[in-house]
């Protein structure tokens, strides 16, 4: 009798579990690292690679893929998540809770960077790449289509972007050589519908600020800065706005106000 009990429990998980029709990947080849995968829903896919060959074979002893932590966590029906490290003593999580959202997540060289991405509704779309060292990467968006792109290369620079409503679109690049590219910070903040933020800091570009806040829909705005402690701020409010700031040289300030 209990043969016959644990057969048709084992045929009952085996059916919820094909139900749900989720997929993971992981590769894994180092020394401490720590992998954490949460599906619910079904149709979602989840790759995670940490792997000093940069490859999902199982690459090649001795590298310097060790001590990173991925995370994770998708609730929903339909989501894609990607985190890839290669680099050393890096964090990378996800969260996304709706359906049709992407994340895609690439940690190179350097060591101890953070790349977070937290998308709440469908048809989201997140990608960040780090290179360098000591850099923190954050997405969050809210609602439905919105896209956020974030490119660090470089140390101990910050960018933010936090996307509510329908088709926003962030990109922020921080790129340098060298000494180049350091404490810079770039923050995306855009509330509405079909908003465009461009921050752009380097190759040369040291102790620099972006800031965008935009709200309403249909505003655009790039911001450029290559040089030295350069601060930009940008706030539009309304529709239709369109604002353009490069900044070169040293200590410039620039604010643009712009309502209707």
């Amino acid at each position: 009798m209990k043969k016959i009990i644990l057969g048709a429990l084992a045929l009952m998980i085996g059916a919820v579990g094909f139900a749900q029709n989720n997929h993971t990947n992981v590769r894994q080849n180092g020394t401490d690292l720590v992998s954490g995968i949460t599906q619910v829903g079904y149709g979602n896919t989840a790759n995670q690679l940490q792997n000093p060959s940069g490859t999902w074979d199982n690459g090649s002893p001795g590298g310097v893929s060790e001590n990173n932590q991925a995370y994770i966590d998708q609730a929903g029906s339909e989501n894609f998540a990607q985190q890839s490290q290669i680099a050393k003593d890096d964090l990378a999580t996800n969260l996304q809770r709706g359906n049709h959202n992407e994340s895609y997540q690439t940690q190179k060289s350097g060591f101890g960077k953070m790349a977070h991405v937290n998308q709440y509704g469908n048809y989201n779309k997140a990608y960040q790449t780090q290179a360098g060292g000591s850099s923190i990467a954050v997405i969050n968006q809210y609602e439905t289509g919105n896209t956020a792109t974030q490119l660090q290369d470089g140390a101990y620079s910050e960018a933010y972007s936090t996307q509510a409503g329908y088709g926003n679109t962030s990109y922020q690049e921080q790129f340098g050589t060298g000494l180049w590219n350091v404490h810079n910070m770039a923050i995306v903040d855009q509330a509405g519908d079909e908003n465009y933020g461009f921050q752009s800091q380097g190759p040369s570009a040291l102790g620099e600020t972006a800031f965008l806040l935009q709200r309403g829909n249909h505003n655009e705005s790039w911001q450029i800065q290559d040089g030295e402690s350069n601060v930009s701020n940008v706030l539009q409010y309304g529709t239709y706005h369109d604002a353009n700031t490069q900044q070169l040289g040293t200590g410039n300030v620039t604010n643009v106000h712009q309502y209707n």
